[in-house]
């Protein structure tokens, strides 16, 4: 849960630090490519999570 908690922390920083009138076009390009990072990575620890939840249920 933590995670989740630095992650919004993260995600309101990075939009506080944008401009009103929105980033520039390389601005947003490094943004598209961190937001595509954190989608793998979120995919890959619910994955983990997951396969745990499988393998804890297997044994009890």
């Amino acid at each position: 849960m933590r995670f989740g908690f630095r992650f919004l922390n993260t995600a309101l920083l990075v939009n506080s630090a944008l401009p009103l009138n929105g980033p520039d076009e390389t601005s947003a390009r490094k943004l598209q490519r961190l937001l595509y990072g954190l989608d793998a990575i979120l995919k890959q620890r619910c994955a983990q999570e997951d396969e745990l939840d499988l393998v804890l249920g297997e044994r009890g």
